[in-house]
């Protein structure tokens, strides 16, 4: 007859007192203030607004954004769009209908095609075809054999607006361009104003796609796919269909309240933000779960529904509060980045993360201890699972641990490919529309990102040097700019003047009795919008401990307007060295000149270094506060220090590994390491907890790991199961920005799980596990 398979010796908990809940009235308030609190941030959540502009990023005294400031001052920037489309060309007669119907709208500023700009610059003498290769790059494509076959497109130029507005300004140029006879499919827009308005409208598609089957959650809306994953496994987890409400319940108010935050105090959604609702509910849930697991072990030790909510909420109250205030402080942390979606993400979330712990420590056991949840099913056979697991990290203590140790250094090596991405094009996928679009005008036309130079000539300078010679000296820097690999084209005044050498002895002699001087009193007097535009006189001054030779207010600013591809494999850092140090020696021997090299391209490069700069001190700043929170809780220095380690292996190890992958870290991913320290350390905190407790009363550390995990093992599991599977049904969200933060914070929750599951029961039960913990004695638990 066969033998029945005994089962697994089970590993009790320390024993815990039954507290005693607090007065009906309390509870009653409590919860009346949890629904309250829903009903007033419900409608303020309605007022939420999205706005982005990555000029904005940086702070007014970054000397980029300073100079980016300084420039704008002196030569405004309209939002600009490049229009083209699938045979477009010089000839196209659709190119200049298209542009006579869009200079009828009454929100185009500026509405430019080649044709104009030829024109402009044959009335000053330059040959038509000098005039056309000058375009190359910008307007115009590889020059043809035939003239009128030369790729060519239009820009058009507006007012800054709200993306509501971007979208019906753009419907209206699909209109006016099918009315011309081009068809919608074969319409491509690049520029600015482009990326930030399909960036909206993919954020819209994330929360809901109306135009999506119902049959597909995925591209319905990943967010609700993550809501409804969540409560399947929560039911599934849990095993309670009334628990799994009332948690769920809890943490969906305290996410509605905390997000509401944002339009309460007036700050507006940006890219950074989106990725806020989906965090809180990640650590609330977290909380919420863990109380709920102590709930229903106290419910084992008393029929009291009141005393058993109160006994849970005093189970969890260290080990979740602490864990919520070394995150919210780890959030905090992000204050100290230069970039203000960064600083604002930092102070919502931690606010959000305070407001969750209150909702799992006040709302929720007060929902229990009134509501009834039906008979408790106990611990059982599960426990005795975990117990047993512990034994088996215990036995393999300092194996285990090296192990883990050797993996985290091996996934070191690959941060030295470590890199940062904050262009906007980037978080589109690469089947998109908008990416088709920008090849086929990168490809065909010009490059999309602008960058700026601007030469400056003190008032000595101008005093010393004629008109005709500083003209020149431009039209040199100018041509090194344009002859760099990675520039499409530029435009600069010269290249509206024809090159003296071109000219014979009488024109060239009336050129420079009569026009170069009009030209001058143009830019002095500023009477000539379309002189103005290029070159005029300094308003204000400009210093800057980079520039070797300071602007000063009335010297004379040249400015060349240069295009660089977005998508091509371009290291702008070099790029913009080079355009420097080629300018540089151009202009380097003359005195009293100067330049300056602004725009989107050197904006980028210094938000990425901030973004940069921003992963570093927030993650340092989080990883000192918690592994003090932890010395403190240890009383040990090195306890503390140490039993940090399973907290950074799980950031150490999935940032390696996507650097080792070459994916590039942007500015939503960036946040995740701060985020995935804190929600390691709250499975620490617990398993920390009890297993303390465990040597308490007498334990072996094996024993006391094995205690721990049995009663911390099931929480910690469904947490993170919980979470990281719904994080991870973001990946599906049609914006890389909310795909790449969902599989990448679902990548580090579960490899903190397994550094709390292995690593630190391992570590516990090493040769240096004695050194870390000395086991207090009852009166200190």
């Amino acid at each position: 007859m066969a033998t029945a398979t005994p089962d697994p010796p089970t590993v009790e908990p320390p024993a815990i007192p039954v507290k005693r809940p607090w007065p009906f009235a309390t509870r009653i308030a409590i919860v009346t203030c949890l629904f309250l609190s829903l009903a007033i941030a419900a409608p303020i959540l309605t007022q939420l607004k999205f706005e982005e502009d990555v000029t904005n990023w940086l702070p007014a005294d970054d000397p980029q954004a300073r100079l980016l400031a300084w420039h704008r001052q002196h030569f405004p920037a309209d939002e600009t769009i490049l229009i083209a489309w699938d045979g477009s060309t010089l000839g196209d007669s659709r190119l200049e209908s298209l542009a006579n119907s869009l200079r009828d709208t009454t929100w185009a500023n500026r509405v430019i095609t080649p044709s104009d700009l030829v024109s402009r610059m044959t009335k000053g003498r330059v040959p038509v075809e000098v005039a056309r290769q000058r375009l190359r790059g910008l307007l115009l494509g590889e020059p043809q054999a035939d003239p009128d076959e030369t790729p060519a497109g239009l820009i058009v130029t507006f007012d800054d607006v709200q993306e509501d507005v971007l979208r019906v300004y753009f419907a209206e140029v699909r209109e006016k361009a099918e009315a011309v006879g081009v068809p919608a499919d074969s319409l491509r827009m690049g520029g600015g104003p482009v990326a930030s308005a399909e960036l909206d409208r993919r954020l819209g598609k994330s929360r809901w796609d109306p135009a999506a089957p119902w049959y597909r959650p995925d591209q319905k809306s990943p967010l609700v796919l993550s809501a409804i994953v969540a409560l399947v496994l929560a039911v599934a987890l849990l095993r309670r269909v009334r628990l799994t409400v009332v948690v769920l319940g809890v943490t969906l108010i305290a996410t509605v309240v905390g997000v509401a935050v944002l339009p309460a105090t007036g700050t507006a959604m940006n890219m950074v933000l989106t990725v806020l609702s989906p965090l809180l509910l990640v650590l609330t849930l977290s909380a919420a779960i863990h109380v709920a697991n102590y709930w229903r072990y106290a419910s084992t030790k008393t029929h009291d529904r009141a005393a058993a909510a109160a006994t849970a909420r005093n189970m969890a109250f260290w080990p979740c509060f602490l864990a919520a205030v070394t995150t919210a402080i780890g959030l905090a942390s992000l204050l100290t980045s230069p970039l203000r979606p960064v600083r604002e993400f930092g102070l919502y979330s931690a606010i959000g993360v305070l407001i969750g712990l209150a909702a799992a420590l006040l709302a929720l056991p007060a929902l229990l201890s009134l509501l009834p949840m039906g008979p408790t099913l106990p611990p059982g056979r599960d426990a005795a699972g975990w117990g047993t697991f512990g034994r088996i990290m215990a036995r393999r203590g300092t194996f285990i641990s090296v192990l883990c140790v050797a993996i985290g250094v091996f996934a070191c090596f690959g941060l030295r490919w470590f890199r940062t991405e904050t262009q906007v094009i980037s978080y589109f996928p690469s089947d998109a529309r908008i990416v088709a679009d920008y090849h086929f005008l990168e490809h065909h036309l010009a490059g999309i990102t602008p960058i700026d130079v601007v030469v400056t000539f003190d008032t000595d300078a101008r005093r010393r040097l004629p008109i005709s010679e500083r003209l020149e000296l431009v039209r040199r820097v100018e041509e090194t700019i344009r002859g760099q690999p990675d520039v499409s084209g530029s435009l600069a005044l010269p290249d509206f003047l024809p090159d003296v050498s071109d000219l014979g002895m009488v024109a060239r002699r009336e050129y420079g009795r009569t026009r170069l001087p009009r030209l001058e009193r143009a830019i002095v007097d500023q009477t000539d919008p379309e002189v103005t535009r290029f070159a005029r006189l300094a308003e204000t001054p400009f210093v800057d401990e980079s520039l070797s030779t300071p602007v000063g207010t009335g010297d004379e600013l040249w400015q060349i307007n240069a295009q660089v591809q977005v998508l091509a494999n371009v290291d702008y850092a070099s790029l913009t060295d080079d355009i420097r140090t080629s300018a540089a020696t151009v202009i380097g021997d003359v005195p009293g000149t100067g330049l300056l090299v602004t725009g989107t391209v050197p904006l980028f490069l210094r938000t990425q270094a901030a973004v940069l700069d921003s992963l570093i001190v927030s993650f340092g700043i989080a990883f000192i506060v918690i592994a003090i929170v932890l010395m403190i809780v240890l009383r040990s220095f090195w306890a503390g220090l140490l039993t940090m380690l399973p907290n950074l292996l799980p950031v150490v190890v999935v940032f390696g590994t996507i650097s080792w992958l070459g994916q590039s870290v942007d500015i939503g991913m960036m946040i995740t390491a701060s985020v995935a320290l804190g929600i390691a350390v709250d499975g620490t905190l617990h398993l920390l907890t009890w297993y303390r407790d465990g040597l308490a009363e007498g334990r072996s550390p094996a024993d006391a790991v094995a205690g721990a995990l049995s009663h911390c093992g099931p929480a910690m599991w469904q947490t993170s199961g919980i979470i990281g599977f719904a994080l991870l049904m973001l990946a599906f969200a049609d914006l890389l920005l909310i795909s790449r933060f969902g599989w990448l914070m679902a990548a580090l929750i579960f490899a903190a799980l397994l550094a709390d599951l292995i690593f630190l029961p391992a570590l516990l039960c090493s040769r240096v596990g004695g050194l870390l913990i000395a086991a207090p004695s009852k009166s200190t638990t």
